[in-house]
């Protein structure tokens, strides 16, 4: 499916169902007749928080880990 950006607009939340179904979407501007092409990426695996803490520790940013980070947050807000 080919929009102009205004299209897009309008449209946005039905033209996200459609990518989501397959179909390719691409977005056209009428000022600089460019042509952009919108994919769905691939969802990667999320780090885990422990080993990017640590890893920042290891080059001297001081961190802690996120159980302690929670805990002050939680007395902050009580």
């Amino acid at each position: 499916m080919i929009l102009h950006v205004t299209e897009l607009r309008n449209q946005i939340f039905k033209v996200f169902k459609m990518i989501d179904g397959g179909e390719e979407v691409t977005i056209i501007k009428k000022d600089s007749n460019k042509r952009y092409k919108i994919i769905p990426l691939e969802e990667g695996s999320k780090p885990d928080i422990e080993t990017v803490a640590k890893r920042m520790g290891s080059i001297g940013i001081k961190t802690q880990s996120p159980g302690q980070m929670k805990k002050i947050f939680e007395k902050r807000y009580e």
